[in-house]
């Protein structure tokens, strides 16, 4: 749990109002074992602390920062709360070398009770403990880049345009999980 104690210790730095409130309602649940996504990037236990610290380590590189920029703190860090509770650890049935049906374990993707889109999502979990800039929520919410649906790219560029941080993430987060695997 040495990614756990660096996450909390980052996130601590944030001097915003309810940030410990935040940082407990995260250790209370099941952050910190959930996977970053059922069968691609971070597909195993603790693998959502791992992706989101991944993407704030490519995101100080790419914009030149450091582990003091709250910004980057806040959005790397929390871009994807929505995801917990969302992968549920099943199996599946697959030949092994000499040709026999064993189960395997999996992930699946199991619906949160709360359907709401990936980016906006995030934004509201956050909200209802620390108070987010303009920047902020655009970056969390637009952090999927060209991966949200084509009738969103209009305002995901007007997004792009008021603040390239809200493609930096972007680029932070296709770094983690195409080039690193986290």
């Amino acid at each position: 749990m040495e990614n756990k104690e660096r996450f909390i210790t980052l996130l601590k730095k944030v001097k915003r109002d309810g940030i410990n409130k935040l940082i407990e309602w995260l250790e209370r649940g099941t952050f910190f074992v959930d996977p970053a996504s059922a069968k691609f990037h971070g597909a195993y236990q603790g693998g959502l602390c791992d992706h989101s610290l991944a993407v704030l380590e490519e995101y100080i590189k790419l914009v030149d920062s450091d582990y003091e920029d709250e910004k980057a703190i806040i959005t790397c860090l929390l871009h994807d709360v929505c995801k917990i509770g969302r992968y549920k650890l099943g199996y599946r049935n697959v030949k092994n070398e000499q040709g026999q049906w064993e189960q395997i374990p999996q992930y699946e993707n199991v619906e949160s009770g709360f359907p709401f889109g990936h980016g906006e999502k995030s934004v509201i979990m956050i909200s209802q403990f620390i108070k987010l800039t303009k920047e902020e929520m655009l970056m969390i919410r637009w952090h999927m880049g060209a991966y949200e649906s084509k009738e969103c790219w209009r305002e995901l560029g007007e997004a792009q345009e008021m603040y390239p941080s809200v493609l930096y993430i972007h680029f932070a987060d296709l770094l983690a999980t195409k080039v690193r695997g986290v």
